[in-house]
Parts: structure tokens; C-alpha cells; sequence
């Protein structure tokens, strides 16, 4: 297989990554901006802990971490449905210290009284902190770039 063929299979291979990433970020911010304006339930927290920590080897090697919250609430129907929060927010992302990380899992102890905001058409998906974090516009504008450089490296090249 010649060079320039690789080139283009690693290229299209990246795209396609690139538009599955985009589309999930693009997803996300589209309902953490709606998660403003969703309507709220009483819920109760389950329980709260961080996961993640130091994983792999070399340069594999991770020590992120990330807050995962659980908790019950009951929609607002006629016949109330019970669901399961498993998210803070659209913006409860990794991060890189345990100490940041443990802040927020602290903050939300089995037991504890949450607002919960869910969505209308889809009761399943709810969040306690709504609205968009500016890191969810940097990773999806990133994502974007990211996709507009492969795409034009892509065609560009394969004009030569």
C-alpha cells in the first residue's frame, strides 16, 4: 500500500473520530444550556465518591479523577416515575487532583436533599448543577478545529 493511501485511511479514520467526538460535545452543550430551563424535582442522594486515580504505566500512566454522584427523584406526572441522577452537571469531567475532585463529590453526602432538574421529554436524564461550563465550549470548539485541520489536511493532500 502506497504511502499517500495510509496517509489518507489514517486521515479518514481521524475524521470520523473527530465527527463522533464533535456530535457527543456538541450533545452536551446543547443540553447543559437546556438543563437552565428544565423543570425541577426533589431528590435524594445516594451516594457521592470519586473514581479514577493513578492507572497504566509510563506514559500511559493517568491519575484522573472524576466525581460520580447517585441519586432518586420522582417525576412530576400524574404517575410519578422513580429515576436514578448519575451526574452533577454536563460539565462533571475529569479532573487531574483527587484533592478538587473529592471537593465536589463532598459536597453532595448520602442523604442529602438535591434539587433535581430533569428533562421534560426524557425523565431519565437529569443533572443537580445546570447550565454550561465555559470548559464545555473549549472542549467543543477544540473538537471542531481539530476536525476543520484534519478535514483540510485531508483534502489538501489528496489534491497533490
Amino acid at each position: 500500500m502506497k504511502k499517500s493511501s495510509k496517509n489518507r485511511i489514517l486521515a479518514a479514520v481521524c475524521i470520523i473520530a473527530d465527527i463522533a467526538i464533535s456530535i457527543y460535545q456538541t450533545i452536551n452543550v446543547l443540553n447543559a444550556y437546556a438543563s437552565k430551563n428544565w423543570p425541577t424535582t426533589t431528590g435524594a442522594v445516594l451516594s457521592s465518591e470519586l473514581t479514577g486515580g493513578t492507572g497504566g504505566t509510563g506514559s500511559a500512566r493517568s491519575n484522573d479523577y472524576k466525581p460520580n454522584l447517585r441519586c432518586t427523584y420522582t417525576t412530576r406526572a400524574a404517575e410519578p416515575n422513580f429515576y436514578e441522577a448519575d451526574r452533577i452537571s454536563f460539565s462533571d469531567g475529569i479532573t487531574k487532583t483527587r484533592e478538587h475532585t473529592q471537593q465536589i463529590a463532598d459536597q453532595y453526602p448520602p442523604g442529602k436533599t438535591v434539587t433535581v432538574h430533569d428533562d421534560p421529554d426524557h425523565p431519565e436524564i437529569a443533572v443537580v448543577e445546570p447550565g454550561v461550563s465555559p470548559a464545555r465550549f473549549i472542549y467543543l470548539v477544540l473538537g471542531l478545529a481539530h476536525l476543520a485541520l484534519g478535514a483540510y489536511t485531508a483534502f489538501n493532500g489528496a489534491k497533490k
